[in-house]
C-alpha cells in the first residue's frame, strides 16, 4: 500500500515472504497452518506463487484440515494452469488421487470429500477472474460433472460445486435459447450462460428429486449468474429466474425453510430500485415474505429489500422505489419486535452503504431513527446493531451520539461495535481522540480493545501503535514473572496480548510486522497456540494486496443456514469459516 505506515513491497520481500516460507515449511498446529496458508494467499499473485511448492506439499498431507485448505489456496492463487489438477481432484480421478497422496505412500483409494469440495471452491475462484472463455467453460464442465455424481458420500462436493457454479457465469451465445420450465434436458450446459441457467433450473424446481440444502444453494447460484449481467444478457433471463423464485415463495407452496430463505436472498441479488414490471414484482414478493414468512425468511426479506433499494435501475427514475423501501425499513425499526428491529437496522445500513457507492443521498429520517436508538440503547441489540448500521451508512449526523455512547456504554460488546461504527463513519478529530482514549481504557478487556482497534484502523490512525508495542513487551515481562501455577494471572495477560495482536493487524502499521512475525514463529509455549494463530491472521492483514475478496464472493447472498460440513459449521470446518 502507498499509505503512510503500511507494509511496502520492500518489507514484504525482505521480511514477510521469507518468514511465511519458514513458517509454512516448519509446519505447526492445524489452525495455525491454515492461517499461514491463507496469509500467503492474500499477497499479490507474484509473491503468493513463491509459496506454491509448499502449498502443494500440504495438498498431500494426511491431515483432514490442512489438505482441503491447500486445495482452496491453490485456486485462490492460481490461474488457468491450475485448473487441470484441481479438476482432477474435484472429480476424484486417478490423477486427482495421485495429487493428494502423501509422498512415499501408495495412491489413495479416493480423494477425501472435504478436499474435493474445497477444490470446487478453488475452481470457482479461478473461474471468477480468468478471462479466457474456454477455461471458464472447462471449469463449469468439471463442476457439472461433480454435481451429477449422485453418490451419497459425495454430497458435500455436490453442494460445493453448486456454490462454485455461481461464481463462473459463462458468455452469452445469442443462438442459444434459454428455458425456465425446469424440466429441459441440456446436453451442453457448459457452453453458454443460457444453457448454464436452463440446466440449473431443474435443481431448484424438482422438489422431490434433490435435497433441500442443494436446492437452497441453487437459488443463490441462479441469482448470482443473472446478477453478474454478462455482456449480452437480456431482461428475459432475469424475469424467468425471478418467476421461478417468486413462485416458490407462494404461501400455498410447502417449501422447506432453507429453500424459501435462499429464494428471498436470491431475489435480493436480482432486483433493483426502478419501477419496471419485473422489479416491482420482486419487491412485492419480498414484502409478502416479510409480512407472512417464517422468522428468518422475514429477516432475510428486509436485507433483500435493502439490496434492491440500493441498486440503480434503468430509465428516467432508477431509484423510483426507494421511498417505498425506506418506509418498510422505518416501520420495522420502530416496531415492537426487538429482534426484527435489529435486522431492520442492519438492512438500513446495507441500503445506506449501497446508496453511498451509487452517489445517492441518504435518508435523514432513517438516520434520526438510528440516532434515537443509539441514544437510548444499552445492549448489543439496542445499541451495538444500530451503531453499526450508522457506521455502514457513514452517517456523520450520528457521530456526536456515537462519541458520547463510546464513553458511557455499559455493555462491553455494544461499546465495541460503537467503536467500529465511529471508524466507519470516517475522519473526525474528536472521534479519533475518543477512540484513542477508549483503547487505553480497554486494557484488560480484549473484545472491546480489538473492536476499538479496528475502528482506529478504519481511520488509518496508527498513533497508538508505539503504545501497543510497549505494552506488549510489558505483558511479556509480567508473564515471565508469574508463578507456574498462576493460571488466572496467565489468562488475563494472554487475553490482553491477544487483543494487541489483533489490533496490530487491524491497524496495518509496518511497526507491527516484526513483533507479529516473532509471535507467529514462537514455538516455546504450547499454550500460545491461539495467539500464534492470531498473529498469523494479523500478518495476513498486513500483507493483503487488497485484491483478494474471496470471502465476499462466496458469502454474498449465501444462506449460511443451509449448512454443510465444508461450507460453514459451528465447529469452523467450512470454507466460510477460514480467516
Amino acid at each position: 500500500s502507498a499509505r503512510t505506515g503500511r507494509v511496502d513491497g520492500e518489507l514484504l520481500d525482505s521480511r514477510l515472504v521469507p518468514a511465511l516460507k519458514d513458517i509454512v515449511d516448519a509446519g505447526g498446529p492445524d489452525g495455525f497452518l491454515r492461517s499461514a496458508l491463507l496469509a500467503g494467499a492474500k499477497l499479490d499473485s507474484e509473491r503468493a506463487r513463491e509459496l506454491g511448492p509448499l502449498v502443494d506439499r500440504y495438498l498431500r498431507a494426511e491431515d483432514f484440515e490442512i489438505s482441503p485448505t491447500a486445495a482452496f489456496v491453490r485456486g485462490l492463487t492460481g490461474g488457468a494452469k491450475d485448473v487441470p489438477v484441481l479438476s482432477a481432484i474435484a472429480r476424484n480421478t486417478d490423477i486427482g488421487r495421485a495429487a493428494v497422496t502423501p509422498e512415499g505412500k501408495s495412491t489413495s483409494p479416493r480423494v477425501p470429500i472435504a478436499v474435493r469440495a474445497f477444490a470446487c471452491y478453488g475452481l470457482g475462484m479461478i473461474g471468477s477472474r480468468v478471462p479466457d472463455p474456454k477455461v471458464r467453460s472447462s471449469i463449469v464442465h468439471t463442476l457439472i460433472e461433480v454435481l451429477e455424481n449422485d453418490a451419497s458420500e459425495a454430497y458435500d462436493a455436490r453442494v460445493a460445486a453448486m456454490v462454485a457454479l455461481g461464481l463462473v457465469p459463462l458468455s452469452v451465445d445469442p443462438s442459444v435459447v434459454a428455458c425456465y420450465c425446469g424440466t429441459c434436458v441440456v446436453p451442453d450446459a457448459h457452453t453458454s450462460l443460457r444453457a448454464q441457467v436452463t440446466y440449473l433450473m431443474r435443481y431448484f424446481t424438482a422438489e422431490t428429486e434433490f435435497d433441500p440444502v442443494l436446492r437452497a444453494h441453487t437459488a443463490t447460484t441462479l441469482g448470482r449468474l443473472v446478477a453478474a449481467r454478462a455482456e449480452g444478457s437480456t431482461e428475459r433471463m432475469k424475469e424467468g429466474v425471478a418467476e421461478v423464485l417468486v413462485r416458490a415463495l407462494s404461501p400455498n407452496r410447502r417449501q422447506p425453510d432453507s429453500v424459501r430463505e435462499s429464494a428471498v436472498l436470491a431475489l435480493g441479488l436480482l432486483g433493483d430500485a426502478d419501477k419496471d414490471d419485473t422489479d416491482q414484482w420482486i419487491r412485492w414478493a419480498l414484502r409478502r415474505s416479510y409480512k407472512g414468512g417464517e422468522r428468518m425468511e422475514r429477516r432475510f426479506a428486509l436485507i433483500a429489500l435493502a439490496e434492491t433499494g440500493g441498486r440503480r435501475g434503468q430509465g428516467d427514475d432508477p431509484f423510483g422505489a426507494l421511498h417505498e423501501i425506506r418506509g418498510v425499513l422505518q416501520r420495522a425499526m420502530t416496531g415492537s419486535d426487538r429482534a426484527e428491529r435489529s435486522w431492520a437496522a442492519l438492512a438500513t445500513g446495507v441500503l445506506g452503504h449501497q446508496l453511498q457507492l451509487a452517489g445517492e443521498p441518504r435518508s435523514e429520517t432513517l438516520d434520526k431513527v438510528l440516532i434515537n436508538s443509539i441514544r437510548s440503547g444499552k445492549t448489543v441489540d439496542d445499541l451495538g446493531v444500530f451503531a453499526l448500521a450508522a457506521g455502514m451508512r457513514r452517517s456523520e449526523a450520528a457521530r456526536p451520539q456515537l462519541v458520547k455512547r463510546l464513553s458511557n456504554a455499559k455493555d462491553e460488546a455494544a461499546a465495541g461495535y460503537v467503536g467500529m461504527a465511529l471508524g466507519l463513519v470516517g475522519n473526525g478529530d474528536r472521534a479519533k481522540e475518543k477512540l484513542r482514549e477508549a483503547f487505553q481504557r480497554a486494557k484488560g478487556h480484549p473484545l472491546l480493545q480489538s473492536r476499538v482497534g479496528l475502528g482506529l484502523g478504519f481511520l488509518s490512525d496508527r498513533s497508538v501503535v508505539d503504545d501497543l508495542l510497549v505494552r506488549f513487551g510489558e505483558l511479556d515481562t509480567e508473564a515471565r514473572e508469574l508463578d507456574d501455577d498462576d493460571i488466572p494471572g496467565w489468562k488475563v495477560i494472554e487475553a490482553e496480548r491477544l487483543s494487541i495482536v489483533n489490533a496490530l493487524g487491524y491497524l496495518g502499521d509496518r511497526r507491527g510486522l516484526d513483533p507479529l512475525i516473532q509471535v507467529a514463529m514462537d514455538e516455546t509455549r504450547a499454550e500460545s497456540r491461539a495467539m500464534r494463530t492470531a498473529a498469523m491472521t494479523a500478518l495476513g492483514l498486513l500483507g493483503d494486496s487488497g485484491h483478494t475478496a474471496w470471502r465476499v464472493a462466496l458469502a454474498m447472498g449465501t444462506n449460511y443456514r443451509a449448512q454443510t460440513h465444508t461450507l460453514t459449521t459451528s465447529h469452523g470446518t467450512g470454507i466460510l469459516d477460514l480467516r
